[in-house]
């Protein structure tokens, strides 16, 4: 599968805010029954499955070739600020990002998952996200090819770094 990985800076960025959410949120949670914990999600990496219908990845040879002119589309990568929601991907509520793709065959529509929660259901308190917020232009980042593990462990088979105006 198609990855974006941001460069280690603007994690760390992230991992700060994921942080301090998940302590205020389950310390202002931990008396509430039932109980929901949000815990780090892992890879910070932006999955980009509508993105790599317009390439052809099929060729092993041939990905690093094919990764550097996904790469040449690109022209721009907006993550917006966290906000909760129900991840149709993972099947719970999530603390996320939409991300937005700009390239020259049109936007692709993502997200990355900074937190994940315990629960399967929706309708969380909006007031609860005072932990830090950020909104931020990837300028540096990988796009890299990556195959599935295990459940959450996925492994980077190639990768390009990309350097935007």
């Amino acid at each position: 599968m198609l990855v974006l990985i941001p460069h280690q800076n603007q994690i760390a960025e992230m991992v700060k805010v994921q942080k301090d959410f998940i302590r205020k949120f389950n310390k202002a949670n931990s008396t509430k029954k039932p109980r929901m914990i949000f815990f780090q999600h892992t890879p910070m990496w932006i999955f980009l499955p509508d993105f790599d219908s317009h390439f052809s990845f099929d060729d092993e040879k041939n990905i690093k070739n094919q990764l550097k002119k996904a790469a040449e589309k690109i022209i721009e990568v907006e993550v917006a600020g966290p906000s909760l929601y129900f991840s149709k991907d993972l099947q719970k509520q999530v603390l996320g990002c939409q991300t937005t793709i700009k390239t020259e065959f049109g936007n692709c529509k993502s997200e990355l998952t900074v937190c994940a929660s315990t629960a399967s259901r929706s309708g969380l308190n909006e007031a609860v996200l005072e932990a830090g917020t950020f909104s931020l232009k990837l300028k540096v980042f990988r796009l890299a090819w990556a195959e599935k593990i295990q459940d959450s462990a996925w492994a980077v088979t190639e990768s390009v770094w990309k350097k935007t105006k």
